[in-house]
């Protein structure tokens, strides 16, 4: 056989098959933004295009992330048992799956309006640096939020390919997005705080210490701002505001429950967001029906 049970499972693991809630971190911006271009009426066949598509994206994204990292996740507690850390799984095994993936992925790209085509060629060029940039700066978060929440922008012009069409509407989305992404990333990396500063890599987690409590209320509430002046430009109504009250509730409840010095309570805590940006997508639709 070309690989064995074993590694067709430790294979499985590289592409974080049995975690999906990565996926829905990837896909929720993708589909805030079909939610809000479409007026709150998107076709299901670009719901289920930009799911296929985030679960693509993600798995292959983990890939190569494993692979430019697998020197330093043998030296993190929390990543050291994973497959190219552990050698469990062939390059030449690893290069083939992602490589069908990446022609699935390519596939699902040329499904969609040329402009939006664009945009998911741009985005993809993105996913190339991150897994470097904890190297050289403190702020890979920051980019992880601008790489993810660029599929609002290839969703906006899936729905309306004319580049005339942009309002501030996505600029707001997008602003929430990255603000978003780089809380619950850097509630994520808190994890690994120890572990990382003695590899030496860098993250907001390590730039904020000890104390990075005015850091997440400054990203919550820029992310909020960003979807209360989205409203009123749109003349939502009150339900939207009631829901963002809600979503604000939310979160105040995880820097509640958020102990940054405890791993446990950090990954509870990051996995309560693709609730949140859930609740976030059921309030922007909402905002465009009511």
């Amino acid at each position: 056989m070309f690989v064995n049970q074993h590694s067709l499972w430790r294979l499985g693991d590289v592409f974080r098959l049995m975690r999906p809630r990565g996926v829905m971190l990837l896909y929720l911006p993708c589909l805030w933004g079909l939610i809000v271009a479409s007026g709150g009426q998107p076709r299901w066949q670009d719901l289920l295009l930009f799911l296929w598509g985030a679960f693509l994206t993600r798995s292959v994204g983990c890939a190569y992330n494993d692979w430019v990292d697998q020197d330093i996740d043998c030296h993190v507690t929390r990543t050291q048992q994973r497959p190219l850390a552990q050698k469990d799984v062939s390059l030449v095994a690893l290069g083939c799956a992602s490589g069908v993936m990446l022609v699935l992925a390519l596939w699902v790209l040329v499904q969609l309006s040329m402009a939006a085509i664009y945009g998911g060629l741009l985005a993809a060029l993105l996913v190339l640096p991150y897994p470097w940039l904890k190297r050289v700066t403190y702020w890979p978060q920051l980019y992880l939020g601008f790489l993810f929440s660029s599929g609002i922008w290839v969703a906006w012009f899936q729905v309306n390919p004319d580049f005339r069409s942009v309002t501030f509407a996505p600029f707001l989305l997008y602003g929430a997005g990255i603000l978003w992404t780089l809380y619950y990333d850097t509630v994520y990396g808190y994890q690994d705080r120890v572990d990382d500063s003695k590899v030496g890599v860098k993250s907001t987690s390590l730039l904020w210490g000890d104390h990075p409590g005015i850091f997440f209320v400054c990203c919550l509430v820029g992310m909020m701002v960003c979807l209360v002046a989205l409203g009123w430009s749109e003349q939502w109504g009150w339900p939207y505001f009631l829901g963002l009250g809600l979503a604000a509730g939310h979160l105040g409840w995880q820097q509640w429950h958020l102990d940054i010095r405890e791993p446990q309570s950090c990954l509870r805590v990051f996995l309560a967001n693709p609730w949140t940006g859930l609740w976030v997508a059921f309030c922007l639709w909402i905002g465009c029906v009511s």
